[in-house]
């Protein structure tokens, strides 16, 4: 029986619901045997969801500050590897 706000799980995931786990990936939410994601894990999450948004013809607000972050998780990450 479906709980109340639930959504019945589809056998294949949506748009949307790919979106959300890139973006969780992306700011760390999402954690597998209790770490958040690497930050190279991170840097591919935040990508896919630039991509999937250059796809949409979407260049707007979101998105640059997509960009920002992604361009700021490239640094953070080529100053852990000096």
């Amino acid at each position: 029986m479906e709980k109340s706000g639930e959504r019945k799980m589809q056998p294949v995931a949506d748009r949307a619901e790919i979106l959300h786990f890139y973006t969780g990936v992306m700011r760390g939410k999402i954690h597998s045997g209790g770490k958040a994601a690497a930050i190279a894990d991170r840097l591919r999450a935040a990508a896919a969801l630039e991509r999937a948004g250059q796809e949409d013809g979407e260049r707007s607000g979101t998105l640059e500050k997509l960009d920002a972050l992604l361009e700021e998780l490239r640094r953070a990450a080529d100053r852990k590897a000096e």
